[in-house]
């Protein structure tokens, strides 16, 4: 329902399969268009993590009214602990990252946005991924123990659009602008509104032994392919394993 291509397996116990995708990814700023107003309605529902019926969290979205006033609570009231990331990264979810803003990772400032949004009657969702980084200090993943990071996303009523921001990196850089700017470095693996705990990203998958999430490698400008796609002309930028 969020739009997610999904691949279902059924396995026995104790079986484990690897599954390799190819793909081509299009980065893009823009999140995808405009939806009906009944599927904007249900990205307004309380949900686990997304505590948007609590007291506490109606009483700061409603007075915090709009989405960049939103983002800018979550980035000036939560600090990044990279002690947490390290050590046991439990997700607290909105409520509870409220009462210990210190423990906030990815995921902590993804809920917390989604949450206030949700409470101002903003329809918000969360999108987990692939986020490129040369410096993981100012520009941390945190998603799991690996390279997965997660971003939260609303819908702008006037633009009729999805708008992708990242508190997390607008707090850890110490004030880059990611409300009104975004990058090409933040690939969408899977967007979550009607669930906030399915489904789970490629990579969430693994065993206690695996120790890559994700592996992605660069191409040199010489090793791209063009491809013809609907009239339009595009190349691969990424390998991904």
């Amino acid at each position: 329902e969020d739009g997610n291509v999904l691949a279902v397996y059924s396995l026995s116990p104790k079986k484990k399969i690897t599954v390799h995708a190819i793909v081509m990814i299009r980065t893009s700023p823009i999140a995808n268009s405009s939806h009906k107003e009944v599927f904007l309605q249900e990205h307004l529902n309380p949900f686990k993590y997304w505590e948007s019926s609590d007291p506490q969290i109606l009483k700061i979205g409603k007075e915090l009214i709009t989405a960049e006033k939103i983002y800018d609570y979550v980035v000036s009231t939560l600090d990044y602990s990279y002690e947490k990331i390290a050590n046991n990264n439990v997700r607290l979810g909105a409520k509870e990252t409220i009462k210990k803003p210190q423990f906030s990772v990815c995921l902590e400032f993804t809920d917390l946005f989604i949450a206030l949004s949700r409470a101002a009657g903003i329809p918000a969702r969360s999108v987990e991924g692939y986020a490129n980084t040369q410096n993981s200090k100012l520009r941390p993943l945190s998603l799991v123990k690996d390279i997965l990071h997660a971003w939260p996303e609303y819908y702008d009523k006037e633009k009729k659009q999805w708008v992708m921001v990242d508190p997390t990196w607008g707090n850890t850089t110490s004030g880059l602008d990611y409300f009104h700017t975004f990058d090409f470095d933040h690939i969408v693996f899977v967007r979550k509104g009607m669930d906030s705990t399915y489904p789970i990203a490629a990579g969430g998958y693994k065993f206690d032994d695996d120790t890559k999430d994700i592996s992605v490698e660069y191409l040199d400008p010489s090793e791209f392919v063009s491809i013809e796609t609907t009239g339009a002309r595009s190349s691969t930028l990424l390998r991904f394993g």
